[in-house]
């Protein structure tokens, strides 16, 4: 899910909109409609945590080719960490019982790059991450992947998780007929209660880390604004050398 990346001063918390589908995101679920298209799999669930407005985003998934969404939505998530969140994701996967789950590469919001691990962590399922290639045969998952040391192989049984990077594809876009088939698809929205996870671990209360101030940035240093004009050129020079930076 992409939210707006302004911050509220009075929390420190990023300000949760509406939201959008996550440019990130949508390599995950491309890639998982391509696993079925190809027959390896029946049903592709799409899970949020999100605010109960996001119904946008939630549509686009089911848009792009999802066959149902898991919504969970409760005021009493808000100020959770990528630890509670963990949390609720990792509950609510284990009712769906999926054999692959996939994550995109970090949130547009965060940028932690740790949910996936967290949550296998918690389900105590394998991780692959930075996927570039899948494979899905004999009951395991083979992703390639790109390290500073070159590519890099790995396998794991099912069911597992998988990150992918954002080389793996390029996801197709919402179609008209696809927009109109998801108001037809399943949309559960849950509030908290439904997810077996007690309201003690999730919130500021269940989160790991804490705010402890915000600032503006310091001031950026001098800077004169130069205007495109026939004397640009000539005033670019007069400052280089006003900093010696020219001769």
């Amino acid at each position: 899910m992409r939210h707006g990346r302004s911050i509220d001063p009075s929390t420190g918390r990023i300000v949760r909109d509406a939201g959008l589908l996550s440019d990130l995101d949508r390599h995950a679920l491309e890639e998982a409609i391509k696993i079925k298209e190809r027959g390896e799999a029946s049903e592709i669930v799409c899970v949020a945590i999100a605010p109960g407005a996001s119904t946008g985003a939630i549509q686009d998934a089911l848009g792009m080719g999802a066959d149902r969404a898991e919504h969970i939505a409760d005021p009493l998530l808000e100020g959770s960490d990528m630890l509670a969140t963990s949390r609720v994701l990792a509950s609510v996967l284990a009712s769906v019982g999926a054999d692959l789950i996939m994550f995109g590469p970090q949130g547009e919001d965060s940028f932690g790059g740790v949910l996936c691990a967290a949550v296998g962590g918690r389900l105590g399922l394998p991780v692959l991450s930075q996927c570039i290639e899948l494979t899905i045969a004999d009951q395991r998952a083979t992703v390639m992947r790109q390290s500073e040391a070159g590519y890099e192989t790995l396998t794991a049984a099912l069911p597992c998780l998988v990150s992918v990077s954002a080389e793996i594809n390029q996801p197709r876009y919402v179609s008209v007929r696809g927009k109109l088939l998801a108001r037809r698809k399943p949309h559960n929205l849950t509030p908290l209660s439904g997810t077996g996870v007690d309201p003690s671990m999730v919130g500021t209360a269940g989160a790991g880390t804490e705010v402890l101030g915000l600032r503006e940035p310091p001031p950026r240093g001098e800077r004169r604004t130069i205007s495109d004009g026939p004397d640009a050129a000539a005033q670019v020079l007069e400052f280089l050398r006003e900093k010696k930076l020219l001769p």
